[in-house]
């Protein structure tokens, strides 16, 4: 019995050592290399090292935003996570406690405290003087910091929830980040300072986009801002697609920026540079692994910055429209003015008062993504799509007595019944666009019906986005389905059809060489250009171009007396163009400021022989119509277009 006992004790001792050697042999044979790594990652520090955006530049080369070195002070995770009251059973909370803790204790190992008892004094004065200091560099308010700090920790803690393991620690809460941003060299240097006296704050160096024309062609270069949660699920690698480096140097982190309009965002991919990462040992600083930066790629753009310079002092002060100016041989954008601006450099200063702005709408790309109806500029179109379509010939003719049907006189009526004159009288499609003569296109309309408008208009791309590839982009609206009056309605540029600037300029430039071309804005990696024939013989070109170049250039056109006025330089080339007259409702406002008026558009393409440039010009809310307010803008840009050399 006994002998049993001192055996059975004798093996339970066995399983016990046996247990133990099992469990060294697995620690130390099985899992021995994830423990070496994981010691060897402690003591090893990664640095994040940035990268500039590239450049955006005109045809000309003109920098239109360049990114500029700066510095941003940054703070720990450790110690921004304190400012937010959070669970104190939070395992990263305890990490937390534990980073204070091993302060305190280096400053008493290293004098700079008595005992810990003065350390933790030390750490409560540097701490204070750390929130003083990312106040004052965010002008003052706490309002700011708090925010600030807010949503980096939300940020940050978003992250960490959404892991397989809410336990572990997140690759973000071991990182300083940035609370104040742009910092001069000066600035930098007075805080870097008094970094001692500060806990867990740096200074490092960084990047800020700067646009050297301020708000010239603001909509079109577009703004950059902080990367958002959803834009960061949509660009970045996973985990299984890259290793570290490689997700770190591509993927957005919080508070990087990206392209959010323009071709900021357009080319976002090319403009973007990769980050670099440098791997350094805690203790030595010896560099164990060292990634640079790369920055992003130019982009060069069609657009001539100085001739959008002289053709925003075009417009008159507080008015509200834009300028497109387009060549005609290779579709390219030279000019895109949407009035008013703002300053690029303030945007995220000025935001919440351009932003609220009901009344003007500065933040509105107006030349691609407002929606108009275009008046008259829309008969040439459906002038040619009834040519097409076999609707008309070249000399069909309708009697124009003022009024589509004599027994409704109050409705389909033409423009001179407004200004108390007769009516045109029979007019063929040449004189129809030379006098604008809404009896002629509500026969047209009339007869085509909506389903064949639609068709036809879409061969002039108003069915789809212009194509330039800014993402602000809007198609085009043609009620296919629209009734008989709304299809005469549709073909004088009212009822249920709205078109953008950049559309109407496009389709005037398909007129002009007889090729539909899609706007091209960027030189290289842009979408690519569309390109198709019109399906139009050259007897009905003609016929329509002849019409609009009768509408400049012969008495009684709509807009002969806007460049053959008296006082009026004449232009030394011949130009074709279509004025218009847009009835809108008016602009209600919150604060009752209503806005009324009409559309007042010109769109043409000059010289008429051998067209070089097509411009639309569409003027907001104003009395007079095209010949007091869009016509003159147009005749203008033209004469400027010359200055530049667009125009021979």
């Amino acid at each position: 019995m006994y002998n049993r006992r001192v055996q059975t004790f004798l093996a339970l001792i066995a399983l016990v050592f046996l247990g133990i050697v099992v469990r060294l042999w697995g620690l130390q044979m099985v899992r021995g290399q994830d423990y070496r790594l994981q010691i060897e990652r402690n003591l090893q520090k990664l640095d994040i090292l940035p990268a500039s955006r590239g450049q955006i530049l005109d045809r000309q080369g003109a920098v239109l935003a360049i990114d500029e070195p700066c510095f941003e002070f940054c703070l720990d995770y450790h110690v921004l996570y304190g400012w937010v009251p959070g669970d104190p059973n939070d395992s990263f909370a305890t990490e937390a406690a534990q980073w204070r803790r091993r302060q305190e204790a280096e400053w008493v190992k290293t004098g700079l405290a008595a005992d810990l008892a003065d350390a933790k004094e030390v750490y409560l004065r540097r701490l204070a003087a750390t929130w003083n200091t990312a106040r004052e560099l965010l002008g003052g308010s706490g309002d700011e910091l708090s925010l600030t700090v807010g949503r980096i920790v939300s940020r940050v803690e978003a992250i960490r929830s959404s892991m397989n393991e809410p336990a572990k620690i997140a690759r973000e809460q071991t990182w300083s980040h940035p609370i104040a941003t742009g910092l001069d060299q000066a600035t930098a240097t007075a805080v870097k300072a008094k970094l001692d006296a500060l806990v867990g704050a740096s200074v490092r160096p960084s990047f800020k986009r700067r646009y050297p024309y301020g708000g010239l062609a603001c909509h079109l270069i577009g703004v950059t801002g902080e990367v958002s949660a959803q834009e960061q699920d949509r660009f970045n690698l996973t985990d299984s697609q890259a290793d570290t480096v490689a997700r770190l140097a591509g993927n957005y982190l919080g508070g990087d920026i990206i392209g959010k309009s323009g071709v900021e965002r357009m080319c976002e991919s090319t403009l973007r540079g990769r980050r670099g990462c440098q791997r350094r040992h805690k203790t030595s600083g010896q560099v164990l692994e060292d990634t640079p930066a790369v920055q992003g790629n130019d982009v060069p753009l069609t657009l001539d910055i100085h001739l959008q310079e002289d053709l925003t002092r075009l417009f008159p002060p507080d008015a509200s429209g834009c300028i497109v100016v387009l060549s005609v041989p290779r579709g390219e954008v030279l000019a895109m003015v949407s009035m008013p601006t703002f300053d690029l450099n303030r945007y995220r200063a000025d935001f919440k008062k351009l932003s609220s702005d009901d009344v003007m709408f500065p933040l509105r790309h107006r030349a691609v993504s407002q929606l108009y109806p275009p008046g008259s500029t829309i008969k040439p179109l459906v002038a040619l799509a009834a040519l097409g379509d076999g609707v008309v010939t070249p000399e069909t003719t309708y009697n124009c007595t003022g009024y589509l049907l004599e027994n409704e006189p109050n409705r389909w009526r033409c423009w001179t019944v407004k200004h108390g004159i007769p009516g045109h009288g029979p007019m063929n499609v040449r004189d129809g666009l030379k006098n604008s003569c809404n009896v002629y296109f509500y026969h047209l309309g009339g007869e085509m019906g909506a389903a064949r408008l639609a068709a036809g208009l879409a061969i002039f791309g108003y069915a789809s986005p212009p194509g330039t590839g800014l993402l602000e982009e809007r198609s085009g609206t043609v009620d296919a389905n629209a009734s008989l009056d709304e299809s005469r309605l549709m073909a004088i540029g009212q009822g249920p059809v709205a078109i953008t600037p950049l559309h109407v300029a496009d389709a005037l430039a398909a007129v002009a060489r007889g090729t539909f071309l899609s706007p091209v804005l960027v030189l290289e990696g842009g979408p690519p250009q569309v390109r198709r024939p019109l399906p139009f013989s050259p007897v009905q070109l003609e016929a329509v171009r002849e019409g609009i170049r009768r509408v400049v250039n012969e008495p009684g056109g709509t807009a002969y007396k806007i460049f053959h006025g008296e006082d009026i330089e004449p232009l030394p080339v011949e130009v074709a163009g279509k004025t218009g007259t847009a009835t809108v409702a008016s602009l209600k406002t919150d604060d009752g400021q209503d806005r009324v008026g009409d559309m007042a558009w010109f769109a043409g393409y000059a010289p008429y022989e051998d067209p070089q440039v097509a411009v639309a010009v569409v003027v907001e809310y104003v009395e007079g119509g095209a010949a007091i307010n869009a016509g003159p803008i147009a005749r203008e840009t033209l004469r400027v277009c010359m200055r530049r050399g667009y125009l021979r």
